[in-house]
């Protein structure tokens, strides 16, 4: 079966300090051909997938189109999938909302991870329906491999690649937890903490179903500093609302409605 890996670039594979800027009108600055413009917000790639410009607002895509913010770019934790698909021999692509004066740009942050794309398909030159515009795209791949998988931070674009089957994964990259005493963790912070230590174990190991409570306690230790006798001590509120699997030796927590 010949299978295709395709990913969206900011805020699924890479972190960025690119924004897009929000202009409107600077009415103290005004001059005879009218209010001269000036920034008034700037949005991260989340933020603008979600923004609804105001009167007489406009976006500036200038910092998306600077190759410099890519190549200083920092790598999300699904490099990990990306380099592990292209290791395995797939091809992979890259899907982004970006125009295609940064397809050089992208392709040299992958190697820096020993990933080639297959092709770097920027779809911002063509219009602001962006899932339009990559569904569009993902369906010509479509006419070369027998299976697609597609990972992807917005809600729309993985719902419009979804209604042509295409195997899709909305990326969750914008959790995150700050502990501030690890002897000492509320409920609510480990509500969220179960939570992203699940989300990110899926997107480290796709194929992957269940997740032991050994493999949790482990990232407790590791990436928060946290220390417990057991899990079940430990997220003793929060377990109840997720399905778990095993006796207490082997016990698992069951991965299959998450999304990565």
């Amino acid at each position: 079966m010949k299978k295709a890996f395709v990913f969206d670039f900011d805020d699924t594979l890479a972190f960025t300090d690119a924004r897009v800027l929000v202009l409107g009108p600077n009415y103290l600055n005004s001059g005879i051909g009218g209010a001269a413009l000036r920034i008034v917000k700037r949005l991260t790639p989340a933020e603008f997938n979600t923004y609804e410009l105001q009167r007489d607002e406009e976006f500036d895509f200038s910092q998306f189109k600077n190759p410099e913010f890519i190549l200083d770019g920092k790598p999300t934790k699904l490099i990990e999938l990306a380099k592990q698909v292209h290791g395995e021999g797939h091809d992979l692509f890259i899907l982004t909302a970006r125009s295609d004066s940064v397809a050089g740009a992208i392709q040299g942050f992958l190697s820096q991870f020993y990933i080639k794309a297959t092709a770097v398909h920027c779809v911002g030159d063509s219009g602001f329906d962006i899932a339009r515009n990559k569904r569009k795209v993902l369906l010509t791949i479509m006419e070369s491999y027998d299976k697609i998988y597609f990972y992807d931070d917005d809600a729309a674009n993985v719902e419009a690649a979804e209604e042509i089957g295409v195997k899709s994964y909305r990326v969750k990259n914008n959790l995150s937890v700050t502990l501030d005493n690890p002897k000492y963790v509320s409920s609510t912070n480990k509500e969220q903490l179960l939570k992203i230590i699940l989300d990110d174990f899926k997107a480290e190991n796709p194929k992957a179903g269940t997740m032991t409570f050994q493999q949790v306690k482990a990232v407790l230790e590791s990436r928060y500093g946290v220390e417990t006798r057991t899990i079940g001590d430990f997220f003793r509120r929060q377990l109840p609302s997720y399905e778990t699997v095993g006796g207490n030796k082997k016990k698992m927590i069951i991965l299959k409605s998450y999304q990565v």
